[in-house]
């Protein structure tokens, strides 16, 4: 395992963003870039990196959270996980977690993108 973390960003992001950028100067995270057109055309090389990098945590903000919720239900990912502003219910996919998978959920009440009910429910 790489002692690094994984950074998925939102639709809207990039991997020079602010959150992105502060993952990578503090922990040294590996932050790619990937199609957020939709969440089927994300997945190929979500899956790729983190095979390849072997994360210490995943980090999904957003889009990266739906992306992160993915891999989780895929099997792909049991390990810490934390989801910031997550999208994953709002892109469909079901709203829990599997037991055991150890994960923070971080929504602001205020977000008027992404339903923090959809946080809740998670």
């Amino acid at each position: 395992m790489n002692p690094t973390p994984l950074f998925f960003h939102g639709r809207e992001g990039t991997n020079r963003g602010n959150k992105a950028r502060w993952l990578t100067r503090e922990y040294g995270a590996c932050t790619p870039t990937y199609d957020t057109k939709t969440l089927d055309a994300a997945m190929p090389l979500a899956r790729q990196v983190l095979s390849e990098h072997r994360p210490s945590a995943v980090v999904g903000s957003s889009f990266g959270g739906a992306v992160l919720l993915r891999l989780i239900h895929e099997g792909l990912w049991t390990g810490p996980s934390v989801f910031l502003a997550q999208a994953g219910v709002k892109f469909g996919l079901d709203a829990r977690l599997p037991s055991g998978v150890p994960s923070v959920v971080i929504h602001g009440s205020r977000d008027t993108i992404v339903d923090p009910l959809h946080s809740r429910t998670l």
